[in-house]
Parts: C-alpha cells; structure tokens; sequence
C-alpha cells in the first residue's frame, strides 16, 4: 500500500515537472515583469491586472489558459495583464504581502488600487468585466442602506475615508473624475440614486477610517453644510472640502501638519501666542471661531518664539501676540490694528489679545467688508528715469486712468534674469521718451514685487510685463514671451490702443540689433531649405529677414491663479 502511494506521488511529480504556471515569453499577451522592470512598467501604464504566481502552484497553472484570454480581450482596450514570478522575484511579492497563489492585483493610476473584488470571479467573463469597469469608474453603488453599511464596515476598507454622495445625481461626473484622483485613500460611493426614500440625513458625508479589531463601525459622517451648488459646479470645491472637513476647529500647527492647511485653500487665521499659557487661555475662544466659521476660515496657532518671521508675510510687524488672516487664492492679508513701532519698544509687559477686535475683523472678512494690508514703498517724490517707479499706492490709478498705453514691468530684485530685462525695458523706454509722438501714446513703468502688494492683479512669476490699453473697453493684457526689445516693440504695436511703433526709431538707433535679428532669419531660412531639400518637398519657402518672428502669447489675466510661496519658512 506504501509502494503504492509513493509510485502515485511520484507519477503526480513527473507529469507537472513537465508543466508550469508560467507564461511561453515568446507566445503570450500576458508580460513578464521582473523586479528590475516593475516600477518603470507600473509607471508608464494606466490599469494593470497583475497575476503573482509560483512555478509549481496547480492552481495558478489551471488558471494560466483563462489568463491568457482575458489579456487578449483586455488588450484592445488598452489593460495590460502582467505575471511576476515570486520565486524568482519574492522581492516585489514580500513587498505586496502576497500570501498565497495564484494572486491578482489591480494597478491604477500607477499606483495599487483597492481590488477587494478582483478575485471574486477568476472566470474570463468575470475578470474582463471587473477590468473594464475599474476602466471606466471607481464610484461603488450603494443601492440599500445594508449594502452601504456593508461597504462602510468592509475589513479592506478600514483605512480609507468613505465619501457618500447621498441622491445627487448632478455629482456622478465629479465623483467619478475625483474617485479616479483618490482611489488609494478615498473610497466613494453613490448611495440611493434609485431609492427616493433615502434614510440618510445628509447630501454629502465623509466618514473616517476605523479599525476592524477595535470597533465593528465607523464613527458618524462628517457633513457638508455649505453650498452644495458650488461643489456641483467646481469639482475644485467638492476636492477642497475633502481636505478641510478632516482640520480641526484651532489647532496649534507644526510643519508637519501647516502643508494640510495650505492644501485646503481656504483664508488661513493665525493666531501667534507668546507663551503656552496663552494658547491654552485662548484655545477655546478660538475653537469656537473655527467652529462657527467652518469651510469659510481655518485657524491655526503658532509659537511665535519659533514662526516670528512669518509676519513678514502678512504685511504686519512683530507684535505679540498677534492674529491676522491670510486669502491665499487671492494672496490678500488682514488684520488687527498694531502700535506704532516706538510705542511696542517702550511695553514692559506683553499686551493682551484684544478678542473682540479678533472676533469683529473675522466677521467683516466672511462679509467681504474687511480692509486688506496693503504693503507698499512711499510714494517717490520725484521720477528720475524715463520708467515710471510705481508703488502699491500709485498702481492702479497709473495703469486704469490714463490716456496713454500703459506697459508695466513687474520684478522681483533678486530674480537672476532681472538685471538683463531691466536694461532691455529701459532702453525702449528711452527710445520712446525721445521721441514726442511716441511718448504721448505710451507710459513704460515697473513696479518692486518683494516691496508691494498689488491686489488688482495678482502676479505669480517674475519678471511679467503686462500691458494696459488705454479705454473704456479694453482689459490688462500679460505677455507672455521673451521679454527682449523686439518682443516689447511688438506688443506695444500689435496689442496697444494707440498702436505705437517704435520700431523704426529703435532700429535707427541700435542698428546692430536688426543685423543680428536678420542673421538669426538667414540662419531660419537656411535650415527650413534644408529640410525643404531632405524631405524632398515640393514648393517655396519664403522668409522676409526685415521682419521679426517674435510673437507674444497673449493670456487672459483673469484667469491666473496665484502660487503661494511664502510659507517655505515653516
């Protein structure tokens, strides 16, 4: 009987020696991935089916050939399939805590995605339609409130935030674009589209990762309570809110946790305390500011022993303790009045907070009502150059209420290209003073970005050059291009009222610049010839040398985003 289970053993060895689970290399549609070419395969494909195999596994061999036809079905639609062999590369598999064989992965967005239901059905029907749902949308569908505790309390849910989009079917595209942004940590789920008696109690809720060992349920949602108009119309709102539900009402920051408030893009309250005391004095009048204004300010605390130096950025001296409000998407700061320099200098006791300001200046800033800080330099005295020194104070009356174009430089001292774009702006600038005609149609002027806030047109990078057409009708144009004589002749000419052209004048007078610019057309000429002549095509090409190539991308500034960069200190 013993000889007989042993020949029976041995027989089983023979026969799967002869055979294995892996994939024929060189007849397959399934790929071979090795540790040496995950990452970069990974990386460079949308949505992967991932199979984790050993040689010898029966099970991964019978479920080899099925495999095989669903990478072929698959294919057209752009999914890869990939097999990793784990004895040769248990690297990768340690890495995935692949426990068992056969194993199927999903792979998303370059990441891995939650495949709970991947293996579910290993038939090809099965597994081609898994796939090309994950290909089409990663909203799950809730359609009883069983079915949707089921998902809240799923074990492979546990550490991901579950957002539920209560009957709007107005929400469905957003929820599908943001659910294929955030599928690594947000599970979302469309709940009741078909059932008009939903028993949930809010449009949208957030609900927090929780631990299966600990607790059998989630907490309760957090929901939103603001407009759900806008988040239906601004995906952005809808991303925003994700972010700010999870921030506390106050919370004293440090740089680890101050980048989630950045995120959030709301209006930002600091409150700089001086001693811990403070902080926990104040704590709670300050919790029930972030409470009642939640999803219109966040409001932080920060040492001011540590983060003095951020004041700077709020156009405020350094005063302590100290609150102040910060719009990031519109780059305006506000905040409560501040002694006289010389006065502070004489205190020999720290002030107290005055609340009631605080609480008034939060008020009118919800309102729209609040003065921003406008930082600016004095108002020159006298202008001793042909470009007109303008201050915060003297913007917007210069560039909106003038019978002349206007072009404005705006830079930043410590910018590397500064130096060379101020000596090719004044030297159009000083053609055009020369002349009467032309100085009567165009102002030039710049403006020190690190010296003043310019709040009627947010800039986000410099050097810009901006052009204001005089008239009623008309809107600030930015400019975008190379920032040279040539291209600032060209715009004042092209996109200016008046129409100026400097560019005779200007050539008389650097003659040289048209020789080089007429180089640099032959040069042009002689390469398009060339591949004229190599390509083999027929027909002419034309290249007019007395005139420029340069053009200038005109960008509406309306639509510019201000990029915040002043919290690197933190």
């Amino acid at each position: 009987m013993i000889n007989l289970a042993v020949w029976v053993l041995t027989l089983f060895n023979l026969v799967y020696a002869q055979r294995s689970a892996l994939i024929d290399e060189n007849n397959s549609n399934i790929t071979k991935i090795s540790t040496e070419t995950f990452a970069g395969f990974i990386t460079s494909r949308d949505l992967i089916l991932a199979e984790f195999v050993i040689p010898k596994c029966p099970h991964s061999e019978m479920l080899l050939p099925d495999l095989e036809q669903v990478a072929t079905e698959l294919k057209p639609h752009g999914i890869d399939v990939i097999q990793i062999n784990c004895e040769e590369d248990d690297y990768i598999c340690s890495e995935l805590k692949v426990s068992y064989f056969p194993t199927l992965r999903v792979f998303k967005n370059h990441r891995l995605a939650h495949s709970t239901n991947v293996e579910n059905d290993k038939s090809v029907n099965g597994l081609v339609s898994y796939m090309l749902a994950q290909n089409e949308c990663t909203v799950l569908e809730a359609n009883s409130k069983d079915e949707l505790d089921s998902i809240l309390t799923h074990e492979d849910f546990q550490h991901e935030y579950v957002v539920v989009n209560n009957g709007i079917p107005e929400l469905n595209e957003t929820m599908s674009s943001l659910s294929s942004q955030m599928f690594n940590s947000h599970i979302f789920v469309n709940y009741g589209l078909n059932n008009t008696n939903s028993s949930l109690d809010y449009q949208v809720g957030l609900y927090l990762p929780f631990n299966v060992s600990e607790s059998t349920n989630r907490s309760e949602p957090i929901v939103f309570e603001g407009n759900i108009t806008k988040m239906i119309d601004d995906q952005a709102e809808f991303r925003n809110w994700l972010q700010y539900a999870l921030l506390p009402p106050f919370a004293d920051v440090k740089p680890d946790t101050f980048k989630s408030y950045i995120d959030s893009k709301l209006p930002l309250g600091y409150y700089f305390y001086w001693t811990n005391q403070e902080l926990e004095e104040l704590t709670p009048f300050f919790t029930e500011l972030g409470e009642k204004y939640k999803s219109q300010v966040n409001f932080i605390g920060l040492d001011a022993k540590i983060y003095h130096g951020h004041v700077k950025f709020l156009n405020m001296r350094e005063q302590f303790p100290l609150f102040g409000i910060h719009d990031m998407v519109h780059n305006r700061k506000y905040g409560i009045s501040q002694m006289p320099a010389e006065e502070y200098k004489l205190i020999t006791a720290l002030p107290i907070l005055n609340q009631t300001e605080v609480r008034e200046l939060v008020e009118d800033f919800v309102e729209g009502v609040a003065e921003p800080i406008v930082k600016s330099e004095d108002i020159p005295v006298e202008q001793n150059s042909n470009v007109v020194k303008l201050v915060a104070k003297t913007h917007d009356d210069m560039v909106l209420n003038n019978e002349r174009d206007v072009i404005v430089r705006y830079y930043s001292p410590s910018e590397i290209r500064n130096k060379k774009g101020d000596e090719d702006f004044r030297k159009v600038a000083d053609v055009f003073a020369s002349d009467e005609d032309l100085h009567s149609k165009v102002i030039f002027a710049d403006v020190n970005m690190q010296a003043n806030d310019i709040i009627s047109f947010p800039i986000n990078s410099y050097p810009t050059i901006v052009l204001y057409p005089t008239g009623d009708d008309t809107f600030p144009i930015n400019l975008s291009g190379p920032k040279s004589p040539t291209f600032i002749l060209s715009a004042l000419k092209n996109n200016g009222t008046h129409h100026a052209d400097g560019s005779p004048l200007y050539f008389s007078k650097y003659p040289e610049e048209m020789e080089e610019i007429a180089e640099e057309e032959e040069e042009k000429a002689h390469s398009i010839a060339s591949q004229v002549s190599q390509n083999g095509l027929n027909g002419t090409v034309n290249i007019d040398v007395n005139q420029t190539q340069e053009k200038s991308i005109i960008e509406d500034p309306q639509s510019q985003s201000v990029e915040e960069n002043v919290h690197d200190e933190l």
